[in-house]
């Protein structure tokens, strides 16, 4: 019925860069499924700023792109991302699959940073791969587990 991926301490190699989801309804052979997502922003850096926003830049509309989970992920040794990601129901076919996420991360902009996603994949195929990965390099470090919850 649902699935919960959990993310700890994810390094990427590249400094700055996002970590990412996206989905595939044919085993993985092309990821390209439309999504539609909103997301919002909560942080407090360093330097005493404070921030918390929808974030429209963020979104996707129909896009069957990656979904950016966590932003500007740090490539330095005390620098990572780290969360988790929910999905309900993917190998139904007869509605959309829902799914959010919340993501806290630490990079370029010294601070803590809160990333929240909320959508849907905007298909009635079972969802049968969902790939994770950094729009920039490659995951250096971390551990992701998988649950499956009835």
């Amino acid at each position: 019925d649902e699935y919960m991926f959990v993310f700890t301490d994810i390094h990427p190699s590249d400094e700055d860069a996002g970590f990412s989801m996206k989905t595939s309804i044919n085993g993985g052979t092309g990821y390209g499924v439309a999504t539609t997502t909103s997301a919002f922003q909560a942080s407090h850096t360093e330097a005493d700023g404070t921030e918390f926003q929808y974030e429209a830049n963020r979104d996707l509309a129909q896009a069957a792109t990656f979904q950016v989970l966590a932003h500007a992920v740090g490539a330095s040794a005390d620098e990572s991302c780290a969360g988790i990601f929910h999905i309900f129901n993917p190998a139904n076919t007869t509605y959309v699959k829902h799914f959010y996420s919340r993501f806290s991360s630490y990079g370029g902009t010294p601070g803590a940073w809160s990333w929240n996603i909320a959508g849907y994949v905007n298909t009635t195929s079972a969802v049968d791969a969902i790939r994770f990965g950094f729009g920039a390099g490659t995951v250096d470090a971390g551990v992701i587990q998988m649950y499956g919850i009835a």
